[in-house]
C-alpha cells in the first residue's frame, strides 16, 4: 500500500460535492427515532394549549443574546451582593450605571429572514427595504431570570411568553403566524452601514456566529408531552431552611438530593458529589441561565459556572468545577482536615482525565 502511495505523481480530488454536503448536512439535523430535544416555544399566557414552536433558525441569535444579558445580571447580582454583605449600597456611579444597564439591556429586537432562514444583522443604508420586506419580520424579545416573564412580541401582535420545552422534535421551518407580521421601524434602526463587507444584493447578511446551546442541557424531562423546565434548585436541609429563605427569593425550589439530576449522579457515581458539612455551604441549579452555583460562608465569587452554548462545557464539567471550589475554599479554612484535602486531590484528578462527563 506504501508503495502505491509512493507512485502518486498528483494531488488526488478531496472535495466533497455540494449533493454530498447536502446529504450530510440532512443526516446531522435529522433526528433520532424516539429523540427529545429542549427547543424554544412560544405561548399566549399561561394557557398550554396555544403553544406553538420556533423555527429552530430562530434558537441560536435568541438564546445567545438571553445567556449574555443573564451573565452580565449574575455579575451585577453577584456585586450587589457583596455589597449588602457589607453594609453598603451600591456606589453611586456604579448605581446609575446598573440602572442604565437595565434600562437599555432588558430587551432586544431581531430582524429574520424568511428567505436564506438567517438572522438579518445588516443592511445598507441605501437598500430599498421596501422590494425585500415580504421576506423579512422582525420580533422584540423581554429578557428575564424569571421564565414567566421571558417574553416575545412581533411588530403588530400581541405579546407571547417565551418557553422551553423539552420534546418531540422539531421538523417545522414555519414561522408561527402570530410573529409574521412584518418589520418594525426600531428593528431597522439599529443596523448600520456596512457596505465594504455586504455580499448580498438584497442585504441579508450571513447569520451571527451563534452556537445554539445543546440538546438535553436545559433541564430534565419531567414526563409525557411537552414539559417546562424548572428554574432554580436549591440544595437545603430543614435546619437551613430558615436561612436560605431570608437568603433567597421564592423562585428557588429547595430539594434533598439532586439525584434527579442526570449530571449529579454521573459525579456522585464516581464519588465526587460531596460537599462539606458546613452550615450555609449549599449547591444551587439554574436552568435558564444554564448555570451551577455554589455557596461557601465568607466566600463570595469563584463559585459558580455555567455549561452549554459557547463555553462548548457540558453540565458535569461545570458543575465539578463548582463542587471543587467549594472544597478548595473549605480547604483553605480548615487545612488540617485531610479528609477534605484528600477529597480536592481526587477533583483535580478527575478534572484532569480524558473522562467524558
Amino acid at each position: 500500500m506504501m508503495h502505491q502511495f509512493l507512485k502518486l505523481v498528483e494531488v488526488p480530488d478531496m472535495t466533497t460535492s455540494d449533493e454530498e454536503l447536502a446529504k450530510l448536512d440532512h443526516l446531522r439535523l435529522e433526528p433520532l427515532a424516539g429523540e427529545r430535544q429542549m427547543y424554544w416555544a412560544i405561548q399566549s399566557g399561561s394557557d398550554v394549549s396555544t403553544r406553538q414552536p420556533l423555527p429552530v433558525w430562530m434558537y441560536s441569535p435568541i438564546s445567545m443574546a438571553l445567556f449574555k444579558w443573564l451573565e452580565q445580571n449574575r455579575k451585577w447580582e453577584d456585586r450587589i451582593e457583596l455589597r449588602m454583605r457589607e453594609g453598603k449600597n451600591l456606589e453611586p456611579k456604579k448605581q446609575l450605571e446598573y440602572e442604565q444597564w437595565c434600562k437599555e439591556s432588558g430587551s432586544m429586537n431581531f430582524l429574520f429572514s424568511k428567505k436564506t432562514k438567517k438572522q438579518v444583522t445588516t443592511i445598507r443604508k441605501n437598500c430599498d427595504v421596501s422590494k425585500i420586506k415580504d421576506f423579512l419580520f422582525s420580533v422584540h424579545v423581554t429578557f428575564s431570570t424569571e421564565p414567566s416573564r421571558l417574553g416575545i412580541k412581533s411588530a403588530t401582535g400581541p405579546q407571547q411568553r417565551l418557553v422551553i420545552l423539552k420534546g418531540e422534535p422539531v421538523t417545522s421551518s414555519d414561522v408561527p403566524e402570530v410573529l409574521d407580521t412584518g418589520l418594525h421601524e426600531d428593528a431597522l434602526n439599529h443596523l448600520h452601514e456596512n457596505e465594504e463587507n455586504e455580499s448580498n444584493d438584497e442585504g441579508e447578511n450571513e447569520e451571527l456566529n451563534f452556537q445554539a446551546p445543546p440538546h438535553g442541557e436545559f433541564g430534565e424531562d419531567t414526563g409525557e408531552g411537552q414539559e417546562e423546565t424548572s428554574d432554580h434548585e436549591i440544595l437545603a436541609d430543614s435546619d437551613d431552611e430558615e436561612m436560605w429563605q431570608a437568603l433567597l427569593s421564592n423562585k428557588h425550589s429547595r430539594v434533598k438530593s439532586f439525584h434527579h439530576r442526570e449530571a449529579y449522579r454521573k459525579l456522585d457515581e464516581r464519588g465526587l458529589a460531596d460537599i462539606p458539612p458546613v452550615k450555609g455551604c449549599t449547591l444551587v441549579y439554574h436552568s435558564t441561565s444554564m448555570q451551577w452555583q455554589g455557596y461557601y460562608p465568607s466566600v463570595s465569587s469563584g463559585l459558580s459556572c455555567t455549561w452549554g452554548g459557547v463555553s462548548k462545557r457540558s453540565e458535569a464539567e461545570a458543575l465539578l468545577k463548582v463542587i471543587m471550589a467549594i472544597v478548595r475554599a473549605h480547604v483553605e479554612k480548615c487545612p488540617k482536615e485531610k479528609l477534605w484535602l484528600r477529597q480536592l486531590e481526587k477533583l483535580k484528578n478527575a478534572e484532569a482525565t480524558v473522562f467524558s462527563f
